[in-house]
């Protein structure tokens, strides 16, 4: 029955993530063509930093506000919990929105350096900086859907909002050029704000019954504000670590080798994104609330095995088609000046695999009130990870940016299976175990081929014998979700 329930809600958020890809794509694919990998590395990194000081800014917070209403949310007085957790969330942002913008303006002209490579790039950076606040306020919205499992909803806040930013990005690119795209940065976060607040107010804050004005005289609980306060701590300091350091990489990078060789690898970075992206948010959005709710440590591990096989399901196909495939579809969704990072994508995805694995078992600590232990592994893999491009990069270029998404994830996972086996007796079922090795050593095997004909012939056989380690109930259930799909079609039609 859990199986089924992964299925059916990690199915909504991964179509959406589909669809947002295919839209990337045509985004990537205009970019390469007006900007150059300049300017896609100029783009990518206004992207990164946006997003990385609204996590700064939330420290972590807003995952505690998941926690605190999907645990609450059958009380029976929910509705005033919920006024006195909306109340003390939207304090605590506010108060950490003005620190950003007084710390990012003063700092401004450093921070563009570092970031940008250069101050010729100050404007893209203001711009950067001006579309915090949308992602900080699209927090409180989106925590209300997540905690309340609406994958549905989410899903079509990703859809139209991936839909109606190519609309703007298209004609910002074409006349604005550089400037342009990074400005639909900004349109593309006011766009999933307006959707999740919409989506928000109509599924959760309209049928609890709460006005506007109510938040005012919410009543506050300390219990509440105090666990809030807790995750602050945790984004403070191993949050902000971790962001950091990734901050500190990338700036080596561009500092090192420059931010065209950043931009030369974004096609791997849009690949894996599309496992990552389309995946690991529908995982997060739907397992974080569940874990919050479990009653023992044999129900966490057994959704963990689910989830742990459902993504190495889904991990196997996108794997064994992008290694030998590589050298056909970067050129073909962005342009040959991108040609040589197909040197470095078989590699990166092996790392992904590890990364994906170990997400799943890291998401289990934060919401079963292990965010201290998770905040020094995180703190530690952050040094790690710098140490390895400060030290590789310099020595190998790309290839040392490369091996830092190999192997801290390899390592980390170990780390955290060791770790939860102590404290919840987690056991990784032997048919995980398997298909896990089997997604390892035929990947392996792929990159090691030199025939690219028996590579690609191959690639589809071993896809196909992965469908071996599917039970006769999990075929069904399969099968049963492609006709319901068909079948929608064609009742469309």
């Amino acid at each position: 029955m859990e199986l089924k329930k992964i299925i059916k809600n990690t199915s909504y958020l991964a179509t959406s993530k589909v669809v947002q890809f295919i839209i990337g794509v045509v985004k990537s694919k205009l970019g390469a063509l007006f900007l150059g990998t300049t300017g896609i590395g100029i783009y990518n990194q206004v992207n990164y930093l946006t997003n990385m000081i609204s996590q700064i800014t939330l420290l972590s917070m807003n995952d505690g506000l998941v926690k605190q209403i999907a645990q609450n949310k059958e009380a029976p007085n929910f509705k005033e919990t919920l006024k006195g957790l909306i109340k003390s969330y939207s304090i605590l942002i506010i108060f950490s929105i003005l620190l950003a913008f007084i710390v990012c303006i003063i700092f401004a002209k450093p921070l563009t350096i570092f970031f940008l490579g250069d101050y010729k790039y100050l404007d893209y950076y203001l711009w950067g900086i001006g579309s915090v606040p949308i992602l900080i306020i699209n927090s409180l919205s989106f925590a209300l859907l997540k905690s309340h499992k609406a994958t549905k909803a989410i899903s079509r806040a990703n859809i139209f909002s991936a839909i109606f930013s190519l609309c703007f990005f298209i004609p910002l690119v074409y006349f604005f050029s550089i400037k342009g795209a990074v400005i639909s940065v900004a349109i593309n976060f006011a766009i999933v704000l307006y959707i999740n607040n919409y989506q928000a107010r109509k599924l959760i804050i309209n049928k609890v019954g709460i006005q506007f004005k109510e938040l005012f005289t919410a009543k506050t609980e300390k219990k509440y504000s105090k666990e809030l306060l807790t995750f602050a701590l945790y984004g403070a300091t191993s949050g902000l670590i971790y962001v950091g350091a990734e901050s500190v990489s990338r700036s080596i990078v561009v500092n090192t080798i420059g931010i065209d060789k950043l931009g030369l690898y974004s096609p791997i970075a849009a690949w894996s994104g599309l496992l990552t992206g389309f995946i690991l948010p529908a995982v997060q959005v739907y397992l974080y609330p569940r874990y919050s709710e479990c009653k023992s440590n044999k129900e966490i591990a057994a959704i963990l095995n689910d989830y742990l096989y459902l993504i190495t399901f889904l991990i196997i196909p996108f794997v064994f088609i992008a290694i030998p495939f590589k050298d056909i579809l970067i050129p073909l969704f962005y342009s040959k000046d991108f040609s040589e990072a197909g040197k470095y994508l078989p590699w990166h995805f092996i790392g992904i695999m590890f990364y994906m694995w170990w997400y799943i078992l890291a998401i289990v600590l934060t919401p079963t009130g292990r965010i201290k232990i998770h905040g020094v592994f995180v703190t530690i893999m952050s040094i790690i990870n710098v140490a390895i491009v400060y030290f590789l990069v310099p020595q190998l270029g790309l290839y040392g940016w490369m091996l830092k998404f190999i192997i801290s994830p390899i390592l980390f996972l170990f780390v955290y299976f060791f770790y939860l086996r102590a404290k919840i007796s987690l056991v990784i079922s032997t048919k995980n175990l398997m298909l896990m090795s089997y997604s390892i050593i035929f990947a392996l095997f792929l990159i090691a081929l030199n025939n690219f004909t028996v590579k690609y012939f191959l690639s589809f056989i071993f896809i196909g014998f992965s469908f071996l380690f599917l039970s006769k109930h999990e075929k069904e259930i399969l099968f049963t979700k492609i006709s319901q799909i068909f079948h929608s079609r064609n009742s469309k039609n």
